[in-house]
């Protein structure tokens, strides 16, 4: 058998289909450890001192004559706070003053860190949406950034009254940083703006160093540029309980028709969605219990763009677990952008019967993570082995994934 590159076959085990008197199922196609490494990179230490978060060097260049204190209640095992003030008296005596903050937060895992990222560019693009600070001279839209971190933002503003600001927001693994730079000029007892672009260039400084301090390989200037591009983000969910083909249900032993889950049953999503969310689930049941599968999709409204597709994301990675080598868990070469399968106890498994677990295959397509669970028996009663239901699992979101609208 030719495979591509990267690609391997779940060979049968001892109790595969071409023993159970059963149709055979294809075999699932996992893919090398090394994709979506990301989502599994270790942990990484916040930065003690402000000094080993930006260094001396390149806070002496963005707000000079500063020194590093820290930004009292934020000092903790998870959080950091920084300042760096240059002429605080510059209201009173004319000149140039400029202020760097930092602020460091570290989650547990890579998923975690996402997710807080995910909710500061959150807030950057509804501020600017909303427009509520009618003293804004400019406030322009939010904007991707490479060269600082694996994710970032860059945003501003010039307010009438107080101070022009430059923020970069960007993450390093588990350690999300939100670089601000302020600027005010006087003289003459007389208040300017400095123009945001005058201010660009040392919040950048002052953020790739930190990344750097961080770890991360930060080009030496980093470049604005548009979203990476990907599916378009999926506007309605298909009905759910026609998602699965005539032919994979015969193969399966012919269920029962699908009926949509009760919308109070747990599906494993979480509580507290955002306003717009859609879930749409079926449940399939073959007769005297010999099996059975639930599918469910949950999609994100794409508010913010790309940012449904995010939020998939970061749902499909907390399912994962701490450690590529769990030997009850697999990335897969599809269906979908990204897809996995991991095994469930009974206690966990949405779908009947569960006496001995379930398989449980996820993948998203831009924005929409749809989920498989399967478990039963043979058609002598025996219980299916965990490749048995895979294999099942694998040949449902097929069908599930060739159904969503494109």
């Amino acid at each position: 058998m030719l495979l591509s590159a990267g690609v391997v076959v779940v060979s049968a085990g001892s109790g595969d289909d071409e023993g159970d008197g059963g149709p055979e199922f294809a075999a699932i196609p996992k893919i090398s450890k090394n994709h979506l490494a990301a989502a599994f990179a270790p942990a990484i230490q916040m930065p003690r001192k402000c000094d080993g978060l930006v260094s001396r060097k390149t806070a002496a260049k963005v707000a000079p004559q500063a020194k590093a204190a820290k930004i009292s209640g934020l000092s903790a095992s998870d959080r950091l706070g920084c300042v760096w003030r240059s002429n605080d008296q510059a209201r009173d005596v004319g000149g140039k003053k400029r202020v760097l903050q930092a602020f460091v937060t570290r989650s547990e895992s890579v998923p975690g860190a996402m997710e807080s990222f995910r909710q500061e560019r959150d807030m950057a693009y509804t501020f600017f949406k909303n427009k509520t600070n009618v003293e804004d001279r400019r406030r322009p839209k939010p904007e991707s950034l490479t060269g600082v971190g694996e994710e970032a933002i860059y945003y501003g503003a010039e307010t009438w009254g107080a101070h022009s600001y430059v923020t970069v927001v960007f993450r390093v693994k588990n350690i999300t940083v939100k670089v601000e730079y302020f600027g005010e000029d006087h003289s003459g007892g007389r208040l300017t703006l400095p123009p945001m672009e005058s201010l660009r260039p040392r919040v950048f400084a002052a953020a790739v160093d930190a990344a750097r301090n961080l770890g991360s390989t930060a080009g030496a200037e980093p470049k604005i540029t548009k979203p990476a591009g990907g599916t378009p983000p999926l506007g309605k969910l298909p009905g759910p309980c026609g998602l699965v083909t005539k032919a994979t249900l015969d193969k399966l032993g012919g269920p029962k028709p699908g009926t949509p889950v009760h919308k109070d049953r747990n599906l494993g999503f979480g509580k507290g969605l955002q306003s717009g969310t859609e879930i749409a689930s079926c449940e399939w049941v073959q007769e005297a219990g010999l099996g059975g599968f639930t599918a469910a999709s949950i999609r994100t409204p794409d508010e913010v763009p790309g940012i449904g597709a995010d939020i998939a994301k970061r749902r499909h990675w907390s399912r994962f677990p701490v450690s590529q080598d769990n030997k009850n868990f697999s990335l897969l070469r599809g269906p979908g952008e990204e897809a996995s399968i991991r095994s469930l106890d009974y206690e966990n498994c949405p779908t009947r019967p569960r006496d001995r677990g379930c398989a449980e295959l996820s993948f998203r397509i831009s924005n929409v993570l749809a989920t498989v669970w399967y478990a039963g028996r043979t058609k002598d009663g025996e219980y299916l082995s965990y490749d048995q239901m895979a294999r099942r699992a694998y040949a449902v979101a097929t069908d599930v994934a060739r159904s969503m609208p494109r």
